[in-house]
């Protein structure tokens, strides 16, 4: 699956942050209203925009609302819960490759025809995976990810039609250059330098001493989502294959150690929230 929020302040939005950061790893699936309410005061939404934004979140399938000893709770849906794993599962990914794109590079391309149509489903996981197409039917990665490229084409009942090659490329052009055509490497590069400029500026004015009630959440927010929607677009190439300039590396890490520095003081509002009576 592809996640993208239509607006980032979104209460839908905002809700789905708590809960993957702060809520699952606590088994907590549901809260009632004045909690939510308590939560998302630090974003200065009112109730009127709250209780708007959970029903929407009720109508697009993210959220069901219950009656409990006179209280409304809102709980994930099980739609709601795979959006969080493909979340994590973005970012975890994206960390473990950080340590692939800075190996050596072998020089090898993996190269996945397909005799048949390929399906939207099929390609977006090929995509995730870090495939590219490079003409019709036929995809490109400078890994060998050719075993998980084989399970997906099992999977999809297309392992007839698939045929893989791993190779060299020869000639005048340079690998660089064929990174460039077939990946958008240059508008990802300037993606995370706008994000790093953004983040920078964000951090200088930081108030660290007045995060006691929460308001390093819409920061966390803010910036968490910003990075995690640039990332689901970026193949991970080898750095061999990347301007010098290349930041997506430093976008990543700069983002994870201001995260690591605002987590505690946010989690202990949350989890003074959600135990209070």
């Amino acid at each position: 699956m592809y996640l993208k929020m239509r607006r980032s302040e979104s209460i839908t939005s905002i809700l789905l942050f708590v809960f993957n950061v702060f809520l699952t790893e606590k088994n907590v699936t549901e809260l009632p209203l004045k909690k939510i309410l308590k939560i998302l005061e630090p974003f200065k939404k009112n109730e009127t925009a709250v209780r708007m934004g959970l029903s929407r979140g009720v109508q697009n399938g993210l959220l069901v609302n219950d009656k409990k000893e006179h209280e409304v709770y809102y709980r994930l849906t099980d739609q709601a819960v795979q959006a969080l794993r493909y979340w994590g599962d973005t970012m975890q990914t994206f960390q473990q490759r950080v340590a692939l794109q800075r190996e050596k590079w072998s020089g090898k391309w993996n190269i996945a025809c397909f005799s048949a149509a390929v399906t939207d489903e099929l390609a977006q996981s090929l995509r995730k995976l870090g495939y590219s197409v490079a003409a019709k039917h036929m995809w490109i990665s400078p890994y060998d990810f050719s075993g998980k490229v084989s399970a997906l084409a099992e999977e999809k009942g297309l392992a007839d039609s698939l045929y893989l090659f791993l190779g060299e490329l020869t000639g005048s052009r340079q690998p660089g250059e064929i990174a460039l055509e077939i990946w958008p490497v240059e508008e990802l590069n300037n993606k995370y330098k706008q994000y790093i400029a953004g983040l920078k500026n964000a951090i200088g004015k930081l108030d660290t001493g007045s995060f006691q009630e929460g308001t390093a959440l819409p920061f966390l927010h803010q910036y968490g989502l910003q990075i995690f929607e640039i990332m689901q677009d970026d193949p991970q190439l080898p750095l061999q294959l990347l301007p010098t300039d290349w930041s997506g590396i430093q976008a990543a890490e700069l983002f994870m150690t201001t995260r690591e520095q605002l987590l505690p003081k946010a989690n202990a509002f949350i989890t003074g929230t959600i135990e209070m009576k």
